[in-house]
């Protein structure tokens, strides 16, 4: 869904009388309510589940930056919504990094709730969200990391970052621009071209803190898989695959990626391409702010797969990534997204 520059997924399994709803980020506050006070695409996907009296049977915080826990954060300080939905929440919250890390509890680092006091506004005592978790019976207290199984309703979960060692760098007190939703960027240059951006390509991983601690999972169900990267590092999932023997010879079948990090250059390079096949690309972001995608990420998608659809959450954003000579080439790889549909 719309979730400005950042990440709100919603992935519903339906079954024959069951739907199972797994919600992974939150997007900015924005996402859940406008700054009018009218509600943003969260909070109104969250009214749909309610009025079906379905709930989110498993919420995902992939990681502490604004752009990805805003809108998440908001849905659970406001009443009747996340705190009243969700039957499993993983995040690894400083509370729980601090505590495998043993070391002293680093309140600084907890969520602050908005100064809201609404009629709506839930957990009236509450400060932060993690006093909500924590009050909460939802919380799966344990870090989640690279390596791990889980089974949820129809679901397998393999999860491929973080390692333990890059989510420890966070025990110790949080710089500001860890939770910064926004950071502000210059026009986005529509040259070289494509071709030209690739011939001259050089890889570099994210070395972000809060980036490398970003939950991302392989995602399976019956016959469907699919890759949800939150801002997860380059390196980290190609080290999980090779793990998983996959490789350029042992590719990953997949019905669609969520591309790490709105498509940064830093978080898909052109190995773990060659790793993957799969027909559909997801990049969530509006282009503002950072930017993103990086031109060189898509040269990159449509070398290794011509064949493939990149989907944009946002229609402008592809005004702001191709030119319009590029849009008439390529555009059958292009598209806008608001649902997709699989039937495994």
């Amino acid at each position: 869904m719309g979730a400005d520059n950042g990440d709100c997924l919603l992935i519903s399994f339906m079954d024959t009388d069951t739907t199972f709803n797994i919600l992974v980020d939150g997007g900015t506050v924005n996402t859940f309510r406008r700054p009018n006070g009218a509600p943003g695409p969260l909070r109104l996907a969250l009214d749909n589940l309610k009025g079906d009296s379905e709930s989110i049977d498993l919420g995902i915080l992939t990681h502490i930056d604004g752009d990805h826990i805003g809108g998440m954060k908001r849905a659970f300080e406001t009443s009747g919504y996340l705190g009243s939905l969700t039957k499993k929440l993983w995040y690894n919250s400083s509370v729980l990094i601090t505590e495998r890390a043993k070391i002293p509890n680093i309140i600084n680092n907890h969520i602050k709730l908005d100064k809201d006091n609404s009629a709506e506004t839930s957990f009236k005592q509450a400060y932060t969200l993690e006093q909500i978790l924590m009050a909460s019976n939802y919380w799966h207290r344990e870090l989640i990391l690279a390596g791990q199984i889980f089974k949820e309703g129809p679901c397998t979960f393999t999860i491929l970052s973080p390692n333990e060692n890059d989510i420890l760098e966070l025990a110790k007190e949080w710089p500001k621009e860890y939770i910064s939703a926004y950071t502000a960027g210059t026009q986005k240059s529509l040259t070289p071209s494509l071709p030209d951006l690739l011939a001259r390509d050089i890889f570099k991983d994210d070395e972000a803190p809060a980036n490398r601690s970003s939950i991302a999972f392989l995602l399976e169900a019956k016959n469907f898989k699919a890759l949800l990267l939150g801002d997860a590092p380059d390196d980290i999932i190609r080290q999980s695959l090779h793990s998983m023997e996959y490789s350029d010879t042992n590719t990953l079948k997949l019905d669609f990626i969520k591309i790490s990090h709105h498509g940064s250059k830093h978080n898909t390079s052109q190995d773990f391409l060659s790793m993957i096949e799969t027909q559909a690309f997801i990049i969530s972001t509006n282009g503002l702010g950072h930017l993103h995608p990086d031109r060189v990420t898509i040269a990159r998608i449509l070398h290794h797969h011509p064949n493939a659809k990149i989907y944009f959450n946002y229609e402008n954003n592809i005004k702001l990534t191709f030119s319009s000579s590029e849009i008439s080439l390529y555009g059958k790889n292009i598209s806008t997204i608001q649902e997709l549909d699989f039937y495994p």
